[in-house]
Parts: C-alpha cells; structure tokens; sequence
C-alpha cells in the first residue's frame, strides 16, 4: 500500500489501520438499502479512496437485496463508533454513527464485499445464503477490489 506509513501505522488519506474490532450491539433502527444506496453522502474518504469499489459493490448486490443485520461497531476510528449494515448477499456498507444518527444516510466510510471469516466476526448465525454469496464473492477475488 503505497499510501501506508509502517512508522507510525497511518495511511497518508487520513485513516489509523487498527486491528480492533469490538461489535459492541445490534443497532436497534431499520437502515434501508435503498435509501443507502440512492441518498447516501459519502464522506470524503469515501469520495477520494473509494469510489471505484463502490461502483463495483453496488454490481454485486442482489435484485431484491436488503440489509439483514447492523452493528455497532468500535475499529478504533478517530471519528468513533461505526454502523455496520450487512447485506442479504454479503455486501457490507460501513457508516460514521455519530453522523448517520445526526443527518440520516450520511457518513458512508467504505463499502466491502465480506469473506465468510469476516462475516463470522460479528457473532450472529449468518444464512446459508449469504454464506454461499460470501464465498462465491472471495473466489471470484471480488473483496480485493
């Protein structure tokens, strides 16, 4: 990674690479994938870094996908705690908390395309479905992009 800086582990687009990840609870309000997906305000990690992995999740989704659970989630992220939305099809939509409960479908960090092991990390019993969609998606090398 081009941009990683191994001193003092900072990435030079402004993100602190961190091994924590505590899903702290379920998020208790609905998050629509629609509206997600057509209104949301990425920010401007989002914008620079990742635009061209978005394009490519969005591809992946499913005709009829919908977000199956979200969590909570502390990474260590200077900005705080993060909403992760997981998708029927293993999409997950990573959002600043503090800014989506402030304005909501706002913060949109990044988005990703889980591998099973990923998934597990969560700690909920995932479908079958999307289990088989997560691995599909690793074989293809579709969570590299």
């Amino acid at each position: 990674m081009e941009n990683f800086n191994p001193a003092n582990n900072i990435r030079k687009d402004c993100c602190a690479i961190s091994e924590k990840f505590d899903v702290i609870r379920e998020y208790e309000r609905n998050i629509s994938l629609n509206k997600l997906i057509n209104k949301v305000q990425p920010t401007q990690h989002m914008k620079k870094s990742r635009q061209k992995r978005y394009e490519q999740m969005i591809k992946c989704l499913d005709e009829n996908d919908k977000i199956e659970k979200v969590f909570v989630v502390d990474t260590g992220a200077y900005n705080g705690e993060e909403l992760h939305c997981i998708t029927h099809s293993g999409i997950v939509f990573i959002l600043n908390r503090e800014q989506h409960e402030d304005c909501p479908y706002t913060g949109l960090i990044t988005i990703l395309i889980a591998r099973v092991n990923q998934l597990d990390r969560y700690g909920y019993q995932i479908s079958e479905y999307t289990r088989q969609k997560a691995k599909l998606h690793e074989q293809q090398g579709l969570n590299y992009v």
